[in-house]
């Protein structure tokens, strides 16, 4: 198996601007959110490690690491406790898009889709810098992929309209579901079900349910959507309560609709952010399931109160380029969002004895 490039002895460190580092300490796991600390998020770290946009970020599941990827061929690692940059990885022979941390590795390791040569998806293990297992079966770029929370296990979409089925410890796929157009796909936040989500006939985005155990008897339930500007769904999430999914069109509308998860039913849409040339916008639900962020085409960064519907931060063209990437940390007060380059959010201290 091919191994990665190594890099140099001596490797120039990546441009890094440093507002705060945060102890450890100072960061606590899954304590809630208000309204106050959500709007007093502001830069902490960023880091200029890529030379084109990013294509895609991932937190960890302990939310210790964070790892981009880019057109410019290489994989960065940061972690996130310390806002620093750890790795820069090569990987120009197949580069990397959609990339996502999986869970049942030895040690932390992502599954990144190919974006030359071939359409395969390879399993790369962050200590070693090496791709460990390559997965085999697409047949056209791979758009979306999610890590199962339960154990070893994704899944990936592709523009062949295939969702495949995958064990990280096996290069063949389990199985597949034959979906249509270019489907998005996510789990939910036990493991147990998965959707996918595309395009259909008569201006509707169609969301089907499977259970992740079952899937091959088809979906147990679907929702039609209605999707008046016919646009391609780039984003599907769900909250980390299991009870509502976000939806995110490409499209010139910029919304983000969110639904209840058990009914698929309209729930919120939030909007106000840009995207005038309708290109793909990720959206993320907070760890404790009461936020929604987003980014804009114009580099600005959105927060709403999820029951409310309260716009509760907006950070003004904070990026040079449209804010692409926009994810929680999964476990801690943190977000990260990205243009070129990869940014860092931390609450700010709420009195003078605060060093977080």
């Amino acid at each position: 198996m091919d191994d990665l490039p190594r890099p140099p002895s001596t490797p120039s460190t990546p441009s890094t601007h440093t507002h705060r580092t945060p102890p450890d300490s100072d960061l606590v796991p899954r304590s809630p959110l208000t309204d106050t600390l959500v709007s007093s998020f502001d830069l902490a770290a960023v880091h200029r490690s890529h030379s084109k946009p990013v294509a895609c970020l991932d937190f960890s599941s302990d939310g210790s690491l964070l790892a981009s990827s880019s057109p410019d061929g290489v994989v960065a690692v940061y972690a996130a406790l310390q806002g620093k940059h750890k790795a820069t990885i090569p990987v120009h022979k197949y580069g990397a898009g959609v990339l996502r941390f999986v869970h049942g590795a030895s040690t932390p390791a992502v599954v990144a889709a190919s974006t030359s040569r071939d359409d395969k998806l390879r399993l790369l293990d962050i200590e070693s810098e090496r791709y460990v297992r390559y997965f085999t079966g697409h047949e056209a770029t791979v758009t979306s992929v999610s890590a199962s929370p339960a154990g070893p296990g994704f899944i990936s979409a592709s523009q062949d309209a295939w969702i495949r089925v995958w064990d990280v410890r096996q290069d063949v796929a389990r199985g597949k579901v034959k979906a249509s157009g270019c489907p998005v796909v996510a789990y939910d936040p036990k493991g147990l079900i998965f959707s996918i989500a595309y395009n259909a006939p008569n201006w509707k985005t169609l969301v089907k349910l499977y259970d992740a155990r079952q899937y091959e008897e088809g979906p147990f339930l679907e929702f039609q959507l209605d999707n008046p500007s016919n646009s391609v769904p780039s984003c599907l999430k769900y909250s980390s309560d299991g009870e509502y999914f976000l939806l995110v069109n490409a499209d010139a509308n910029a919304n983000v609709d969110v639904f209840d998860a058990y009914k698929g039913k309209s729930y919120r849409r939030f909007s106000g952010h840009r995207n005038v040339s309708g290109i793909p916008l990720e959206a993320s639900f907070s760890p404790d399931s009461a936020y929604v962020a987003t980014g804009s085409d114009d580099g600005s960064l959105f927060a709403w109160n999820l029951e409310s519907e309260r716009l509760v931060l907006e950070k003004k063209q904070v990026h040079a380029l449209p804010t692409a990437c926009t994810l929680w940390n999964p476990y801690y007060q943190m977000m990260s969002t990205s243009c070129q380059n990869v940014v860092f959010w931390l609450t700010s201290p709420q009195d003078s004895s605060s060093e977080y």
